[in-house]
């Protein structure tokens, strides 16, 4: 994974410094029947448990199929409702007080407590034929809430009072599907305070498993999980300061 990806001067015109918060990136060869995916999650962690998280996460952690801790889902808030509405995350509040933070279960028995800066807009299409945005990651309720962040009209980006960017939220590259969420790096250094910025990353390939991938050889590659990958960066070893 390219460091450009996880941290970018500036992004469309915009300056920063930017953050990668949120990715979940795929390609898919509709010839061959093969897709690559990508899933990339920010999490602010307690600078004491950084090692603990990097080891962990190398060695194998718990996570329900395989996937990266995954932030809140709202379903019926409205686009134009993010980030200043009370709707906003108030369901996942009445289910978990603290809906961001996380605790990641590790061998041995080890508890790491992180917390996730993005939140996720998922309203189902099917109530409104107007809204077609499909699933697109916006900050958490508290990242937005902490600097004052209002949306940008007709987008999921959001900015300061000062009207500059503070969060862009991009489409797959093209041949791509899926959504990026970056935030300003400054912003993101005061939200965390002493904490520190750990990437967890995912990826892997696979193939529909039809009759013209259908072989032993294949079917042992997956089932010894050697089609996947998994890495883990520290905001500091990419760029002083985050």
């Amino acid at each position: 994974m390219p460091d450009s990806f996880l941290y970018s001067d500036d992004l469309a015109g915009h300056p920063g410094p930017w953050v990668l918060i949120d990715a979940d990136l795929g390609i898919e060869d509709s010839e061959t029947e093969r897709r690559v995916f990508c899933s990339i999650a920010a999490v602010l962690v307690r600078p004491s448990d950084v090692g603990g998280l990097v080891d962990g996460f190398a060695a194998g952690v718990r996570l329900a199929l395989g996937r990266l801790p995954e932030p809140p889902t709202d379903y019926y808030t409205y686009a134009g409702e993010i980030p200043w509405s009370r709707e906003f995350g108030r369901s996942a509040r009445a289910d978990e007080p603290e809906p961001y933070r996380v605790v990641l279960e590790f061998e041995g028995d080890r508890l790491i407590e992180v917390e996730l800066l993005s939140h996720t807009f998922a309203w189902e299409d099917y109530h409104s034929p107007l809204n077609a945005a499909g699933t697109v990651p916006v900050p958490s309720q508290a990242f937005s809430a902490s600097s004052d962040l209002r949306g940008v009209p007709q987008s999921f980006d959001q900015t300061t009072p000062d009207e500059m960017r503070a969060a862009l939220s991009f489409r797959g590259p093209d041949e791509f599907h899926g959504k990026t969420l970056y935030l300003r790096k400054d912003l993101v250094r005061r939200y965390a305070g002493r904490r520190k910025l750990v990437w967890l990353m995912l990826g892997g390939r696979h193939t529909s498993m039809s009759g013209k991938n259908d072989s032993t050889a294949v079917r042992q590659v997956i089932q010894a999980g050697q089609n996947t990958w998994k890495d883990v960066r520290i905001g500091s070893d990419i760029h002083n300061g985050l």
